[in-house]
């Protein structure tokens, strides 16, 4: 019996049967969706996890590298159909992006431009050596690799969907949002910003009131938010 029928089977004994329901046609949506890009080994390669220790980071407002699991690609995939609905206009920009799994992920999708911004050369030259390969593949093939701090990285004003998955917090966060803030005050625009597993929303809708949630995507078994996504009206 395949994995994911197994896990289902238990999810049932555990969890009833319209969350173990949810759950089966989740994975089978996703795994569907894998297998037309044929992305799912370079997802599952991406999804190292590299300690912020190791990438000589201090502070402790930065995260380690964790990214987005394949398991959430349908999930990804929804949010941006359901509230951002990209097109040739738009600039994706991943904050932290490490080995390049949301960029491969967007790159499925019809944007202008995506752009990862992350602090560590290795694994930029990492994800763009795995990005190329699979270029042939994606919908997007124009890609931008930028080695920098995030609070010191100028923000392009044309830049309108913003992907976080929680790759910092505190003060970190708060200076990426002024950079944010100040493109949008170049450039007015409506922006579109996706939090993988948020926190510190609160604080950051306080200190910057464009910020407006419009929607989430949760998680089938457990009803947990898995992305929630925000805009802002230019």
């Amino acid at each position: 019996m395949p994995s994911f029928l197994k896990n289902v089977a238990m999810r049932i004994r555990t969890g009833g049967l319209l969350s173990s329901v949810r759950y089966g046609a989740y994975r089978l949506r996703n795994a569907s969706q894998l297998r037309r890009f044929g992305i799912s080994r370079a997802l599952a390669d991406a999804s190292e996890i590299v300690s912020r220790q190791e990438l000589g980071l201090e502070n402790p407002d930065c995260g380690d590298h964790q990214a987005t699991s394949p398991f959430m690609f349908a999930a990804f995939r929804s949010a941006m159909y359901r509230f951002v609905k990209p097109s040739r206009s738009d600039v994706f920009i991943d904050y932290g992006s490490g080995l390049g799994a949301a960029m491969l992920m967007a790159g499925t999708l019809p944007f202008r431009k995506i752009i990862g911004v992350e602090v560590s050369q290795e694994l930029n030259t990492r994800a763009a050596t795995m990005i190329n390969r699979y270029k042939p593949r994606l919908i997007c093939r124009d890609f931008e690799f930028v080695t920098s701090e995030a609070t010191q990285y100028h923000v392009p004003d044309d830049v309108t969907v913003i992907y976080f998955f929680n790759p910092f917090r505190g003060d970190v966060m708060t200076g990426v949002f002024a950079k944010l803030d100040e493109s949008l005050t170049r450039h007015p625009r409506e922006m579109r910003v996706l939090f993988n597993f948020p926190v510190e929303i609160e604080k950051l809708s306080a200190r910057f009131p464009w910020l407006s949630k419009c929607g989430d995507v949760q998680d089938p078994w457990s009803a947990e938010r898995w992305i929630e996504v925000y805009r802002s009206s230019g």
